[in-house]
């Protein structure tokens, strides 16, 4: 196991661009592909290089500044040639997302990714790195999605501020019991 800690290489950048949404608590998509390209370099794994997307800016409803009835801007990554599609996506909101994406180059390792809001500027950009990656928003292993996967690489994303109760991997919920229990409270 190996940890990323991308801290030292987003405030280096923070001095020359913004890394982070204004009013929001995410970082934007020029300081995703920064934690990426150190997640990658950590696990040993070959990233796309930042010549492979175009960035733009956009107006979006901030987590913060949507609280004032305000919008910000922010940088938007999209990938120039994506090589991949979205074969499966459970649509459910938050914890217990599932979201699989096959790429046509069948040469990449594949990839089981457990992650959280901070994942969601990185999905396309997984996709892309990946012959197949298996997103689930949630902060523990879920075993059965890994014996079925059997995946190269089994990365895990979380921001530090949901660590204040560390994840159980042994006896934490699978992706389906998340799903049950928020098919459950909607119903």
């Amino acid at each position: 196991m190996r940890a990323c800690y991308p801290l030292k290489k987003l405030q280096e950048k923070a001095t020359i661009e913004e890394v982070y949404v204004r009013g929001d608590t995410h970082w934007n998509h020029r300081g995703a592909f920064y934690g990426y390209q150190d997640m990658m370099k950590s696990a040993g794994i070959e990233a796309i290089g930042e010549q492979e997307l175009e960035f733009s800016e956009i107006e979006i409803d901030g987590d913060l500044t949507s609280k004032l009835g305000k919008r910000t801007t922010t940088v938007r990554a999209k990938i120039r040639h994506p090589n991949f599609k979205c074969i499966e996506n459970n649509n459910i909101p938050n914890i217990g997302h599932r979201i699989v994406f096959e790429n046509s180059n069948k040469a990449l390792p594949s990839c089981v990714l457990l992650r959280d809001s901070f994942s969601t500027y990185l999905l396309e950009i997984y996709a892309q790195t990946f012959r197949r990656v298996a997103c689930l928003w949630q902060p523990n292993l879920d075993y059965r999605v890994i014996d079925a996967e059997k995946p190269d690489f089994v990365l895990s994303q979380q921001a530090e501020r949901f660590l204040i109760s560390c994840p159980n991997d042994l006896t934490g919920k699978s992706n389906a019991e998340y799903v049950a229990d928020k098919r459950a409270a909607s119903a």
